[in-house]
């Protein structure tokens, strides 16, 4: 009798939240959703909607299910990168599975197959700890991670803008400090002292070159990946045409273009790794066009 009380209060609780989930009503959500989890540990499926209600709300400014959205997109990374999640089931208790095959994870609005999933969960946690948290660093390694994986958010330009202006932040101090080197050797009174600024110059220099060079890669796949049939994104390419000609030095549309295509050929750097300085930058050049026996 105990078991059939127990077996109906958990129903009536799942009934609640996949009704609240259908609603919106993330605040019953994340009550009902929390006690399900608790419950559940293993079942992945309560988890993803309290993983990724906070990467939406977090577009609209609303941050407040960012802590719960963190905590639970943690769990279920783990859950599918291990590959132990159990997926959605049919009727007859066989895997629900999208049009390619994949197993389904997620109820409602939610649903994903296991690589989509992983996918938006790294993104998630990136843009939120990124942007909502001011944990640079650590949403680095999220929106890194998502653009080195397969699914939905591989080629997302906004990892790659974020990732950019992330390096034109960083270098802004290091021309502050190149700058203030230059005046001092324009002050300085003795050979010997110009010499020596003129060494810590060249090195600040080379610095600041490595940064720029990472920001013009960044910049470059973020305006490759932009679709011009999206208006924000349309929008998004403006602003990156804008920095790419200002850190290249190339303003002519179709120049740019073809330094932008041979540019995402290489591979992408963390950005979390040490920047390697550019003591001597090769002046931005158009690539060569293929020879006609390539064409």
């Amino acid at each position: 009798w105990g078991r059939e009380v127990e077996k109906r209060k958990t129903d009536l609780q799942i009934k609640k939240f996949d009704d609240a989930v259908r609603a919106k009503d993330f605040d019953t959500v994340y009550a009902v959703g929390g006690e399900l989890v608790r419950k559940f540990p293993e079942n992945v499926n309560f988890m993803l909607p309290m993983a990724m209600i906070g990467l939406p709300e977090s577009y609209r400014k609303n941050y407040k299910y960012n802590d719960e959205s963190l905590k639970h997109a943690k769990m279920a990374l783990a859950k599918l990168k291990s590959g132990t999640a159990e997926p959605k089931k049919d009727k007859d208790g066989k895997p629900r599975t999208d049009p390619n095959g994949k197993p389904l994870f997620g109820p409602f609005q939610f649903e994903r197959n296991a690589e989509n999933a992983i996918s938006e969960l790294a993104y998630g946690l990136g843009y939120i700890l990124y942007y909502a948290k001011n944990e640079k660093r650590a949403g680095l390694l999220y929106l890194y991670e998502a653009s080195q994986l397969p699914g939905m958010y591989r080629t997302e330009p906004l990892i790659f803008s974020t990732i950019g202006d992330y390096y034109t932040a960083e270098s802004g101090p290091i021309g502050k400090e190149i700058a203030s080197l230059i005046e001092r050797q324009k002050a300085a009174t003795t050979d010997e002292e110009k010499v020596k600024l003129e060494a810590e110059i060249k090195s600040r220099v080379g610095m600041y070159n490595g940064y720029k060079d990472r920001a013009l890669d960044a910049f470059g796949r973020a305006y490759r990946f932009a679709d011009e049939r999206i208006a924000s994104e349309k929008a998004l390419r403006t602003q990156l045409f804008t920095k790419l000609s200002a850190l290249s030095g190339v303003a002519a549309k179709d120049r740019l273009d073809k330094i932008v295509a041979a540019a995402a050929e290489r591979p992408f750097p963390d950005p979390t790794s040490a920047v390697a300085p550019i003591d001597d930058p090769e002046t931005v050049a158009e690539p060569p066009s293929p020879s006609p026996s390539t064409v």
